[in-house]
């Protein structure tokens, strides 16, 4: 198959600007796609919908129904992006008749409509199109209504998905919430039950030294065996110094120790309290739980309903595909006809 004669002649008139423009006498402007059959154009548009309306995983570019697109009729074509020189290939597309299709999600799209021909051809098409239309909607008929209940229920399915989508949010931020606060709760408690004992112990190790190394600390270093009191005298101060000086760092020691276990009850009650108010906010959320997943599993409900009538078409839609080739090949016939006119 090959592009229309009237069509074929502006794209070598493009084909010679683009050689002439570029100083290139063997350029030519690539394409990706020219004619096609109508199996081709079928595949593209069943393609396209399920990309459209299933979220196939392969993506497909926006295609038209078959004997439709001006493909067939060999009156447009697809160039290549990226290619070499690709604005100077546009420029000479479009000094020679050649109109970029008007959907930016078809960037790549070209047919001769700017060619003085163009409404005489159209005309032969639709002439043939509309001799045929009784049995072009029979071809089409259950599958554009398969289209149209798709088109239809989108909308609703977009929307419960959101909704289901919102709902499973936050159900599982307050799944995680929970299970992050619990992981804190236990934190909190071990740390605080390490931390009365180890409070424990160092209170009772605090009391001990004040006992028997501060209050139990008696002078013992005058030759007269006389208390401090009565120790005097030039000859004894510097025993006295001596144990005052013991003294002291003994007193200092005691008082950096109690400081400390100041600071750790400090502490102690600090991890209590906000173990108490973690206890709270667990509650509440134990609250919050039960709604926030009813709600999700709802709308699970709601929408895997949903789901199961877009199967349904899904269905309808390969039931057609399944029948495909005698249908193809009877539209086939009917854009060969107008093919034949030229």
């Amino acid at each position: 198959m090959s592009l229309h004669p009237k069509a074929q002649l502006a794209f070598d008139a493009a084909n010679a600007t683009f050689a002439t423009v570029t100083n290139k006498p063997d350029a030519k402007i690539q394409l990706t796609s020219s004619v096609r059959t109508v199996s081709k154009q079928f595949e593209l548009y069943i393609g396209y919908l399920r990309f459209k309306y299933f979220g196939a995983s392969k993506p497909f570019a926006p295609a038209n129904r078959p004997g439709t697109s001006n493909h067939e009729y060999g009156l447009a074509v697809d160039i290549k992006l990226g290619q070499s020189n690709e604005e100077e290939a546009r420029q000479a597309l479009t000094a020679n008749g050649w109109v970029l299709h008007k959907n930016p999600n078809d960037p790549w799209h070209y047919d001769c409509s700017g060619i003085k021909e163009w409404g005489e051809i159209q005309a032969q098409i639709k002439k043939v199109r509309d001799t045929a239309s009784q049995d072009f909607v029979v071809l089409f008929d259950p599958y554009l209504k398969s289209e149209q209940e798709l088109n239809e229920g989108w909308p609703d399915r977009q929307a419960m998905l959101s909704a289901l989508n919102a709902a499973q949010r936050t159900y599982s931020e307050l799944v995680q919430r929970e299970k992050t606060m619990k992981g804190q709760e236990i934190k909190l408690e071990r740390n605080i039950v390490q931390a009365q004992d180890k409070l424990a112990k160092e209170t009772e190790r605090c009391r001990k030294f004040k006992v028997e190394r501060v209050e139990g600390y008696e002078y013992t270093l005058c030759p007269n065996r006389n208390p401090l009191p009565q120790c005097t005298g030039d000859e004894h101060l510097p025993f006295r110094n001596r144990y005052l000086k013991e003294r002291k760092r003994r007193e200092d020691r005691l008082r950096l120790w109690e400081q400390k276990i100041q600071r750790g009850k400090q502490v102690l009650e600090r991890d209590k309290q906000q173990l108490e108010d973690l206890r709270k906010s667990l509650a509440q959320l134990a609250v919050k739980l039960p709604p926030a997943k009813a709600d999700f599993d709802s709308k699970k409900r709601a929408y895997n309903a949903k789901l199961e009538t877009f199967k349904g078409d899904v269905e309808k839609v390969e039931d057609f595909e399944s029948k495909q080739n005698d249908r193809i090949a009877g539209l086939q016939k009917v854009v060969d006809a107008t093919i034949a006119l030229w």
